[in-house]
């Protein structure tokens, strides 16, 4: 039986992520240093904009998306804001 956490994206719309991918975002996060909050959202972030021009899958979208973060590519230029406001003044 699988289980799932439901997000809403910006749009309204939902984002199922299974345990599967939980667990796997938890695993980059362990391995990167990067909270799995931010992963998630980067994750969320990815799948509610694919589409089929990009071909895959939603999902696959969404971890090339999150891998991109994690590695310093062009999805950690787009998802920077979700870095500076983890930062805060302090």
């Amino acid at each position: 039986m699988k289980k799932f956490t439901t997000f809403e994206t910006q749009l309204g719309e939902s984002v199922v992520l299974t345990d599967k991918a939980k667990l796997s975002l938890y695993k980059k996060s362990s391995n990167s240093g990067i909270s799995v909050d931010i992963l998630e959202e980067v994750y969320r972030r990815g799948h509610s904009i694919w589409n089929e021009s990009f071909g895959g899958t939603p999902d696959s979208f969404a971890f090339d998306r999150v891998n991109s973060f994690i590695s310093g590519g062009f999805a950690a230029q787009l998802d920077e804001d979700l870095l500076d406001e983890k930062r805060g003044l302090w």
